[in-house]
């Protein structure tokens, strides 16, 4: 700072000095103006005058090139504030401050001069100065903002990491929660399926203990005297009490036989892959033709039902007893359970539809000839056994609890049946649950539920996935069995028309009679020819529909035909080998198996006709029975050909 002051006051000193040399001369050069008088206009250069003296001359060059003594500044005048220069003169206003200005003599002669007297002098260094620390100043203020682009650049990149680790941190502990809540959901159904258990067995238990005391006290009844009375009356007690125990009656829970595994083993999500590869029986011609394999084409479910939700309404109806099912308390668990079997089965169905778009008509005659080469060899039984490529299992465990269910509740039947409403509860929250209900108050479709369950079973005939969807096939014929149980065939007789028996034959032919040997178990071939008695005996409606529009009936007297025929065939077996045919024999002792066949031989004689192979295996069953004296008397049957005389007084009598 001092070095500064010094210089400046050693430029002021030369300032000084100079402007008293400038003034010397102005004063000569305007005093020889004054002499002269010259005008303007008559000539220009006279305003500069004449040349300098030689004398002024020699005295500015002198003053130049003399060096100057400074005055030294004491210590003590370093801090002084007075010895500083003073910038007060520059703030005021209409005042001159130059080197160049002329100073007024006090006399007022002195005349102001032109621009051609004014003197500029050379740039002084303290604005060289300015510039440089301006420009100093500009480079630190560049490099501070890079690195303070850098800093913040660095800080965006630590808050994004952040916010990444955060994330992964976050959805860690939440999948870890969620799997927590999933194995205790688990773990609680596990156990509330043991406690049932526990229940059964300590019924079990009470009902051996009641025997028990019941042989005990027969046996003291026994070993008794006859002269001891009051011995004889202690029994009869005894007897009397443990007969009431005995007929206590005890609750009964229809649905605890209920297997878990059916409920706990339900995958998250479902997906199928159609990969074909046409086989053609004679070479193409196109070289690219040759066997050319389709892409594979993956289809997902994208059902958002979620089973492990509705553990608890299941539960709470399999802990019900008999006689409580109808009670309003249990209607918001099978409301749950019911919308929740309603959505899996519209979510399935729209899952079927994606993949019957993606398949071909090349691709359904490919499983129709696979089907076919499957009669004759153990591929239909290795596609059977694909449990992993199984469809529809959510709405196969639904649909089967809702079978098992359906007998036991009126109310259940009310709604599938005849088509009542729900009293659903914050109906709202049950809609943003089940979306599917804003689309069935849409159509206002009738029997929703059966309607749902009869376009799955048409869609999978259509695109030929009964192999990957037995689970749910199964779970319909425990529906209709369970239908006619509850005899409300006329409820559903314009629904649940013949084409219901397509069923049948699908999961028939491919279980037993397309296996190699064609033995399968007699008590399967009963229970068949009990239920085709039952409908035929019950729904009278069948027999007379129309058989151009529907192939199911002329399909169900064939399989009927096929199964008395291989039943024919294992008695014949069996005889000729052990020589006693217990089985068999009692399967054509049967009354159902007579029953079966006069029905099937009066109102369906023209359909077994019209099929070769069907009438052959008619008449050979026909003629081994007339053979086999002692299985099924022939004559109290309509199976002859023969037209029965009808007397007309008979008919005269009769009231039509």
């Amino acid at each position: 700072m001092s070095e500064r002051l010094t210089e400046e006051k050693k430029k002021k000193k030369e300032d000084g000095r100079k402007s008293s040399l400038e003034l010397r001369l102005s004063s000569e050069i305007l005093k020889k103006k004054n002499n002269k008088k010259v005008k303007l206009d008559d000539d220009i250069e006279a305003l500069w005058g004449d040349d300098i003296d030689a004398d002024a001359w020699e005295e500015c060059i002198q003053r130049a090139t003399q060096v100057c003594p400074e005055d030294q500044i004491m210590p003590t005048q370093v801090n002084d504030v007075s010895v500083l220069p003073s910038y007060s003169a520059f703030k005021e206003r209409n005042i001159l401050i130059s080197s160049t200005q002329l100073p007024q003599a006090n006399n007022g002669s002195g005349r102001p001069g032109t621009s051609k007297d004014v003197f500029v002098p050379r740039r002084s260094t303290t604005a060289r100065n300015i510039d440089v620390d301006i420009k100093t100043l500009q480079d630190k203020y560049n490099e501070k903002e890079g690195e303070a682009s850098i800093l913040r650049l660095q800080l965006q990149e630590t808050k994004a990491t952040f916010q990444v680790e955060q994330q992964k941190l976050q959805n860690e502990w939440k999948q870890q929660l969620l799997q927590a809540e999933r194995q205790m959901r688990s773990v609680k159904s596990q156990l509330e399926f043991k406690n049932l258990e526990i229940v059964n067995l300590k019924q079990k238990l009470l009902e051996v203990t009641k025997h028990n005391t019941l042989d005990v006290s027969l046996g003291a009844i026994q070993n008794t005297s006859i002269p001891n009375i009051r011995q004889d009356e202690d029994i009869k007690q005894t007897i009397t009490q443990s007969d009431i125990l005995y007929s206590m009656p005890h609750p009964n829970y229809p649905l605890k036989d209920i297997s878990p595994e059916t409920l706990f083993n339900v995958p998250k999500q479902e997906q199928h892959i159609s990969e074909t590869k046409l086989t053609h029986t004679c070479r193409n011609a196109i070289p690219y033709l040759q066997n050319q394999a389709v892409p594979k084409k993956l289809a997902l479910d994208k059902s958002n039902v979620n089973i492990h939700c509705i553990y608890p309404d299941i539960f709470r109806l399999v802990y019900c007893a008999e006689g409580d099912f109808d009670k309003k308390e249990h209607y918001k668990n099978m409301n749950i359970i019911l919308c929740a079997c309603e959505q899996s089965m519209h979510d399935l169905k729209i899952f079927l539809e994606q993949i019957k778009v993606n398949l071909r008509t090349e691709d359904i005659l490919e499983a129709d000839s696979n089907y076919l080469k499957s009669l004759d060899n153990s591929l239909h039984s290795r596609l059977l056994s694909k449990e992993e490529e199984e469809i529809g299992i959510k709405s196969s465990v639904l649909l089967n609890f809702v079978a098992e269910l359906l007998p036991y509740s009126e109310y259940l039947q009310k709604y599938i049946f005849q088509d009542n409403h729900l009293e659903i509860e914050e109906k709202e929250l049950v809609i943003k649950r089940f979306p599917y209900l804003v689309v069935k108050e849409q159509t206002r479709v009738s029997h929703y539920f059966l309607n749902n369950v009869l376009d799955i079973t048409r869609i999978v005939g259509e695109i030929r996935k009964a192999n990957f969807m037995m689970k749910f096939l199964c779970s319909t014929i425990k529906l209709l069995v369970n239908i006619h149980k509850c005899r409300n065939y006329d409820y559903v007789n314009d629904i649940f028309y013949a084409c219901r028996f397509y069923i049948f034959v699908m999961l028939f032919d491919s279980t037993v009679l397309g296996q190699n040997n064609g033995n399968f178990p007699s008590v399967v071939g009963l229970n068949f020819l009990h239920f085709m008695h039952n409908t035929f005996k019950n729904s009278y409606w069948i027999h007379h529909r129309d058989t151009k529009k529907c192939e199911c009936i002329s399909q169900l007297y064939k399989l009927v035909i096929e199964i008395l025929a291989r039943a024919l065939e294992n008695y014949i077996k069996e005889a000729k080998e052990t020589q006693l045919s217990h089985e068999w024999s009692y399967f054509f002792k049967s009354r159902i198996t007579a029953k079966i066949l006069d029905s099937v031989a009066f109102n369906s004689y023209e359909l077994i006709e019209r099929y070769i192979t069907v009438f052959s295996q008619y008449k050979q069953i026909e003629k081994q029975l007339q053979e086999k004296k002692g299985l099924i008397e022939l004559e109290k049957l309509s199976i002859t050909e023969e037209i029965v005389e009808i007397s007309s007084n008979a008919l005269a009598n009769a009231d039509f």
